[in-house]
């Protein structure tokens, strides 16, 4: 009566495979000859075998049920910004755990993206959370809603990773409010060719720990050389800097361009710093050393500099 085991069908890929074993509950005839979905639920002996020789379809539709309420979560806007976060120019953001058994690994991460989730982890201390980097408990799985990170990259695109985010962590099994970090992301991974998010991280942030803030060109009309269809070869596009307790985030710092000459070699003198913002002791002990960039271009008689 019943059709040859799955057994013969285990090589195909995870997901054709996911995607043929989702019709078992609907219609199990496809896979055993003459059984009907009535008899498949209410025979217990019938269950019990289909568990037996087709495991893996269950197990596929077990992590869809408990994963349902996360990804229906997805349709809900990330948490409001608190006032003092919007005065310090910090955005509201939203993960959740991942499951220590079920959602880790390869195939497991690959199955997370295909359901608009992306892996990651949250790491590094916080004093003001009492919180050691290197406790062990103080590393957690996560898994961020695709369209949320999706929609940060869209509005920072490249300064994503210089962003500081207030990051709710929820549980999946506490229907309780999550905990908020401060943090900033890190290593976030992309595809080498669709651009797509592999992966985003999170480090968590604080005062004392430096965030790399990217740099805009500003009054080049005011340069010799710049007018002159010069232009400037950058060698760094951000700068380590310490931002004080209290004080908004940048969104980016400003390069002073004006009297730049061909040739000349900029450095982090020409960076204009707001107010309790100050540049890393590992910019300050390369000094002159730490080059922003080069000025390029033709000089008066025409020629092209070297």
């Amino acid at each position: 009566m019943f059709a040859s085991r799955l057994s013969s069908r285990l090589p195909l890929h995870r997901r054709v495979l996911a995607k043929a074993l989702s019709s078992l509950r609907q219609d199990p005839s496809v896979f055993v000859q003459g059984l009907t979905k009535a008899k498949a639920e209410t025979d217990d002996v019938t269950l019990a075998y289909l568990k037996a020789n087709y495991p893996i379809a269950f197990q596929e539709e077990e992590k869809q049920q408990a994963s349902a309420p996360i990804i229906k979560s997805n349709d809900v806007e990330s948490k409001t910004v608190s006032d003092d976060s919007y005065e310090l120019n910090i955005r509201p953001l939203t993960c959740y755990l991942r499951d220590s058994e079920k959602e880790t690994g390869s195939r497991s991460s690959e199955w997370l993206r295909e359901e608009k989730m992306i892996p990651g982890i949250l790491y590094g201390g916080d004093p003001s959370l009492g919180i050691r980097s290197d406790q062990p408990e103080s590393k957690f799985l996560i898994k961020t809603p695709w369209r949320l990170l999706q929609a940060e990259l869209d509005r920072y695109h490249r300064s994503f990773e210089s962003r500081v985010y207030d990051l709710t962590v929820e549980d999946p099994d506490d229907d309780s409010s999550g905990t908020v970090h401060r943090v900033i992301p890190q290593n976030v991974q992309r595809h080498p060719v669709k651009e797509t998010i592999y992966c985003a991280n999170f480090c968590r942030y604080h005062a004392g720990r430096p965030i790399r803030l990217p740099l805009v060109y500003v009054n080049e009309e005011e340069s010799p050389a710049l007018k002159r269809d010069g232009f400037i070869i950058p060698i760094q596009r951000y700068v380590e800097c310490f931002v004080g307790e209290g004080t908004p985030i940048p969104e980016r710092l400003e390069l002073e361009c004006t009297n730049l000459q061909f040739k000349e070699v900029i450095r982090v003198d020409r960076v204009i710093l707001p107010d309790n913002v100050r540049l890393s002791d590992r910019v300050l002990k390369r000094g002159d050393d730490y080059i922003l960039g080069v000025v390029h271009g033709k000089n008066r008689g025409g020629s092209s500099d070297d």
